[in-house]
């Protein structure tokens, strides 16, 4: 009797055990996990700035949001938002850092006053969460609590240290090839890379598109995802542009973009020297600002992990490719584009495309496009 005593006892104890891992387990790496969105209230937002520390606490607070995209920790605490405004024209990194902490506080940045944006790395924010190269704007930075239903309040320090990203390349004092999509779709033309179109399309776009394109240009058309709406889900296509003469001096690559897209989505831009048999990845001074979402294994044209352009740009934006490997050879250029099968939003619109460098040459050999872009 004794003996099953014990050994009853030693099975109570692996069991307690084994329950107490898997629930460490679960906070540490949990499901794949997408939301309705809309449950964060921003209406008492605390304004705050990069480098002045401010106290806080969820005391008497009411939850409001139990999970943010990425991450499946259960946040039961109340929410307490704050709203960080950066200016530009430039992109920024900036960490959000909680010290002083009681009761086990998490932080979250987001793209927009929505759960299901949560942009900073790592998406799990125990202490802290970064977000690089990100453009002007406003951003969420919410403070919640670990636990289904915590009794006791946390209180903490947050600490928002920013760092301003300057292109190397950019503006370029010559100029190549300039095409402005206000003016007309310069031969863009469609690449099938997933299970159909997106569908891209020249014009005016409707809906949510911001109306003034970088350096205060006024924005009529662009080249977008979708001329309608919303992107479609489960679909992947590129636009794909060119072909460009690259002379001597001409290394840089520049575009004017608005995005808009779930972190599941993303597009990316790639260049082609083979006229268009094969394609390879460039990317933006200082990386591209997201990947898309390891767990996105639906996604078309794109694929888990890979860097490229997704959140919410807020904004037209200036992004800076440095084109030097290819100077010499005739290029394409393609924005690659992708969605899972799930939630979608504007999209991804350009503005224009620029190339250009130093001591450009030889003038003979330009398109009369490019002569009269030199003078603009």
């Amino acid at each position: 009797m004794r003996l099953g005593t014990i050994l009853l006892s030693i099975l109570l104890v692996l069991t307690t055990v084994t329950m107490v891992v898997a629930e460490e387990k679960e906070k540490l790496t949990g499901p794949d996990f997408e939301q309705t969105r809309g449950l964060l209230n921003c209406t008492n937002a605390i304004p705050i700035q990069c480098g002045v520390p401010v106290t806080g606490t969820n005391a008497g607070l009411t939850s409001n949001v139990m999970l943010y995209s990425g991450c499946a920790w259960n946040e039961g605490g109340g929410e307490v938002v704050y709203t960080l405004t950066l200016p530009g024209p430039n992109v920024w990194t900036f960490t959000a850092t909680l010290t002083n902490v009681t009761n086990d506080p998490d932080i979250f940045i987001l793209s927009a006053c929505d759960e299901a944006t949560n942009i900073g790395s790592p998406l799990c924010g125990n202490t802290y969460q970064t977000a690089s190269l990100k453009p002007a704007g406003t951003y969420y930075i919410v403070v919640d609590q670990y636990g289904s239903a915590p009794t006791t309040p946390a209180t903490w320090t947050l600490t928002v240290t920013c760092t301003e990203v300057l292109p190397p390349c950019c503006p370029f004092p010559e100029t190549c090839y300039f095409l402005d999509f206000n003016e007309s779709p310069n031969g863009w033309y469609s690449l099938a890379c997933g299970s159909g179109p997106v569908p891209w399309g020249w014009g005016a776009p409707a809906g949510s598109v911001p109306t003034v394109a970088c350096d205060g240009v006024p924005r009529t058309n662009v080249l977008i995802t979708n001329l309608a709406g919303n992107y479609p889900v489960s679909k992947g296509e590129a636009a794909v542009v060119g072909p460009f003469q690259l002379y001597s001096g001409c290394r840089c690559l520049e575009i004017c973009h608005y995005y808009y897209m779930e972190t599941w989505d993303g597009g990316n831009v790639r260049i082609s020297t083979d006229n268009g048999a094969t394609w390879t990845r460039i990317a933006p001074a200082g990386g591209y600002p997201g990947v898309v979402y390891s767990g996105a294994t639906s996604i078309q044209c794109l694929t888990p992990s890979e860097p490229c352009f997704n959140g919410n740009s807020t904004t037209f934006v200036r992004s800076c490719f440095d084109i030097t490997p290819y100077e010499g050879q005739t290029v394409l250029v393609g924005f690659f584009f992708g969605a899972d099968s799930s939630v979608s939003y504007r999209g991804w619109a350009i503005k224009w495309l620029k190339i250009g460098g130093i001591d450009i040459s030889p003038v003979e050999g330009k398109s009369w496009g490019a002569i009269k872009a030199l003078y603009q």
